[in-house]
C-alpha cells in the first residue's frame, strides 16, 4: 500500500465521518468542524489521485472541496457580523 493510498483512505474516512455525523444529528452543516472534515477528507482523496489519476474522481472531489470552502467561508463571515 502506497502513501498516496493511505492518505486517500484517511480522506475517505474523513468524508464519511462528516456525513455520518451530519446524518446522526451530531453536527450541523453550518458548523465549521463539519466543513473542515469534508475539506480535509476531500483534500486527502485529491492527493491520492497523484498515484492513480481518475478525471471523474478529480472533478467530483474538486467540486466537493470548493463547496466545503465556500461553506466554511460563509460560516466565518457570519461569525464576524
Amino acid at each position: 500500500m502506497t502513501l498516496f493510498t493511505v492518505i486517500g483512505l484517511i480522506g475517505v474516512v474523513g468524508v464519511l465521518a462528516a456525513y455520518g455525523l451530519l446524518s446522526s444529528g451530531r453536527v450541523k452543516a453550518d458548523e465549521a468542524r463539519y466543513q473542515w472534515l469534508n475539506i480535509a477528507g476531500t483534500a486527502g482523496i485529491l492527493i491520492s489521485l497523484g498515484a492513480q489519476w481518475n478525471f471523474a474522481s478529480f472533478v467530483a472531489n474538486a467540486a466537493w472541496l470548493l463547496i466545503g470552502l465556500v461553506g466554511l467561508g460563509r460560516i466565518y463571515l457570519k461569525r464576524r457580523r
